[in-house]
């Protein structure tokens, strides 16, 4: 006899599969606009930096709050207001960034 929760886990597990993977190729594209966009090159550009001047022993966390930093600043630079952006919505630049590089799309 099946396990119905299995049965039920197998089932959203499928459904998952088929909707990300019906939905690569607009993701993909959805973040090539954002790397070629002024604030997406500037998430890129924070990213890189903590590649080049973060040391390797740094812990997630300290990578992480240099690229926040970093990319609140290049923001204010660039004539944005990072404040308003809040902490959330810079995390997702920069994830969005990293997700960019390590996919090779910039």
């Amino acid at each position: 006899m099946n396990n119905p929760v299995t049965t039920v886990l197998k089932a959203i597990g499928g459904f998952f599969v088929k909707l990300f993977k019906d939905s690569a190729p607009a993701l993909e594209e959805s973040l090539r606009s954002f790397v070629s966009s002024d604030v997406g090159r500037i998430a890129v550009d924070a990213v890189v930096w903590v590649a080049a001047n973060i040391p390797g022993t740094a812990t997630d966390d300290e990578k992480k709050n240099a690229a926040l930093a970093k990319l609140a600043d290049d923001l204010k630079a660039a004539g944005y207001d990072a404040l308003a952006m809040g902490k959330a919505k810079l995390s997702w630049l920069v994830e969005s960034g990293l997700q960019a590089l390590k996919e090779k799309l910039v």
